[in-house]
């Protein structure tokens, strides 16, 4: 029995739509019709791992440009750069297509640097809600932009955002005379030195990474100025420097005594006991808190020298 022929294609679609990938790629082969009602199922969601398979899907949204109406969120998560498999411009010119695009996750080692600063300086998506990003550097590449302003150009086009997440090889630092509204945002990561130039009013949660550089009153100042004391907030931060938790952690107590969750994060083996000391002291002053997390943090392969700490 042709089940196409009894039920409506609405019905059809519905069903299609809560079913599993595999079943969806599977009715794919059965009939035109059903390919015709699938494709968008299956394009919707597009999470992408391994470089082999860019190709082949870009080219058929180039060979079929109205399939790109149907995708919704990308994610291009691979693991290494591989000029054998990767055509940057490629993959630049299907998500010129994507308008319709809510969620856009790009792993670092996807684009050269050059096409970086050409996403971000001419990706424009009017239902962007969420993206996680690599920002380039100028110190391998010559860039036409600086990539801070090629941070905040996005953001200025993407007014409608709620999550943010931006990654960099080095510290994203804006000009003092930017300010970019984003009325949604939610939820920002990156560099703690680049929320001053962001004005919000829906704040819920930061993870923010520390430098040596960063002026921790000025910055906790401003993520303050953009956090409602009735909103439970959720605030995370990796220090780089050594002593750079017991500064974040005065500046918090100070500004942000509203945080109900916090974890704090060293990098390496700079995290002493004069710092947890000078977070215990510092705790009756955050009256909200109700989950605290302090620990260290290593890059991919290193081993710690010694015990992870933990303080709740």
């Amino acid at each position: 029995m042709n089940i196409s022929r009894w039920l409506p294609n609405e019905l059809l679609v519905y069903i299609i739509q809560y079913s599993r990938k595999a079943d969806q790629a599977t009715l794919c082969r059965l009939s035109k019709l059903f390919r015709d009602l699938c494709l968008p199922a299956l394009n919707r969601e597009v999470k992408i791992k391994s470089s082999r398979f860019i190709a082949p899907f870009c080219s058929a949204i180039l060979e079929n440009p109205s399939r790109a109406d149907a995708v919704r969120s990308v994610t291009l998560a691979i693991p290494y750069y591989n000029p054998d498999t990767i055509r940057s411009d490629l993959i630049l010119a299907t998500l010129k297509l994507m308008l319709r695009l809510e969620h856009l996750s790009v792993s670092s080692r996807t684009l050269e640097d050059h096409h970086w600063a050409n996403l971000l300086e001419e990706g424009q998506y009017p239902q962007l809600t969420s993206c996680n990003l690599w920002v380039p550097t100028d110190t391998l590449v010559v860039l036409r932009t600086h990539p801070s302003d090629l941070a905040v150009g996005f953001l200025t086009r993407h007014s409608a955002l709620k999550r943010v997440h931006f990654t960099s090889a080095d510290r994203i630092v804006p000009s003092r005379s930017v300010r970019v509204s984003l009325p949604n945002l939610e939820f920002y990561k990156g560099d703690a030195e680049f929320i001053v130039a962001i004005d919000a009013i829906r704040l819920k949660e930061v993870d923010l990474t520390w430098y040596s550089e960063d002026n921790a009153e000025e910055i906790i100042i401003a993520l303050s100025s953009i956090t409602r004391p009735e909103i439970p907030f959720i605030s995370s931060h990796r220090s780089r420097s050594r002593g750079g938790l017991r500064q974040i952690v005065t500046s918090l107590s100070k500004h942000m005594q509203h945080t109900q969750t916090l974890r704090l994060h060293s990098f390496g083996d700079s995290l002493g006991q004069d710092t947890i000391c000078h977070i215990r002291e510092s705790l009756p002053q955050f009256t909200d808190l109700v989950y605290l997390k302090v620990g260290l943090q290593y890059k991919a392969g290193e081993k710690p020298a010694r015990p992870w700490k933990h303080v709740a």
